[in-house]
């Protein structure tokens, strides 16, 4: 999955749970910021889905949001969290570092870019995901988040 689509899964959490939007979109972001970022940009991982797409990055970090920041980012932390590895599919090394996995070479981000662009199946899969996030962008909000419920205490005072 890439970027629409993990977009997409963080407005439908949203929509669907009332948790807070901007920690949704932090967390369905944060593994591909990461992990790509020292792949592809620094040099320093094997692969675009290495240590931050996994179960232990996944607790880890849930836990220094509940820390930092409180029960409520940490649950929406976590669900937006969930939501990018499971978006990834099984194209993820979830188990990592209690498992090996064979990581080939690391892709370089304009190769991605023109294979997205260039390949049927890319094109294919960029498109369902502009659907994808179309269709959550157009969703109707949950009566539980249009009545106020999946609002901060500090969003409802600053009315």
């Amino acid at each position: 999955m890439i970027l629409p689509g993990h977009l997409a899964i963080a407005i439908f959490a949203h929509k669907v749970t009332g948790a807070d939007l901007r920690t949704l979109l932090a967390a369905t972001l944060a593994p591909d910021m990461v992990d790509k970022s020292l792949a592809q940009v620094v040099h320093v991982a094997p692969s675009g889905r290495y240590a931050m797409h996994t179960a232990l990055s996944w607790l880890i970090s849930s836990l220094v949001v509940l820390l930092a920041a409180g029960r409520r980012h940490a649950s929406a932390w976590a669900l937006g969290y969930l939501g990018h590895l499971l978006g990834d599919g099984l194209q993820i090394p979830f188990w990592l570092p209690f498992r090996r996995y064979d990581f080939g070479q690391v892709m370089e981000l304009d190769d991605f870019l023109y294979g997205v662009i260039s390949s049927a199946e890319g094109r294919r899969n960029l498109l369902l995901e502009m659907l994808l996030l179309a269709l959550a962008l157009l969703m109707p909000m949950t009566a539980r988040e249009e009545s106020g419920l999946g609002r901060s205490e500090t969003d409802s005072s600053a009315r």
